[in-house]
């Protein structure tokens, strides 16, 4: 387990790499469904993956500047406050949509109620609970990371040249 913790990911291709990887897991509805399981437990399952992978990401991921060790704190999903209220701000416009579809089914909106018609309740309301846990999970780490100072990035040294 130590040695899961233990594992950095740094470069951007790495991370997308990861990123495309925790959404191809997403995507085990597809055999679940196929052997007949309830769609409430498909739809918690596929949560439970998603979750996983964001909190595990969160741990492994490090910045450009950020030290390797020690851990991060537990509430501390990135490594800037920007891309925290970025993410964060994306996850909550989710939540929004969900909760504002449920709201126009249960109004008789005709465009809320055939979105919904597709899923169950439960499963609309999993998926609210869901972008709403990122959501507060992104911005708090944005309210709590301390504002960055002046960048300073290291000289790039090249060779000198030959003065034959």
């Amino acid at each position: 387990m130590q040695r899961l913790l233990s594992f950095r990911i740094r470069r951007w291709y790495f991370k997308l790499l990861y990123v495309a990887g925790v959404w191809v897991t997403g995507l085990i509805w597809i055999p679940l469904v196929a052997l007949g399981t309830p769609d409430l437990a498909v739809s918690i399952v596929n949560v439970a993956l998603n979750l996983v992978g964001i909190l595990y990401g969160a741990r492994v991921f490090r910045g450009f500047d950020e030290p390797d060790e020690p851990a991060r704190p537990w509430w501390q999903m990135t490594a800037r406050r920007r891309l925290s209220r970025v993410i964060g701000s994306l996850a909550l416009f989710g939540a929004l949509i969900s909760v504002l579809t449920l709201v126009g089914a249960a109004l008789g909106w005709e465009s809320a109620v055939r979105s919904v018609e597709r899923l169950t309740l439960s499963e609309s309301i999993i998926t609210a609970v869901f972008y709403a846990i990122v959501a507060f999970l992104y911005l708090n780490s944005a309210a709590r990371l301390p504002k960055p100072g002046p960048r300073v990035r290291p000289p790039k040294l090249t060779k000198p040249p030959r003065l034959t």
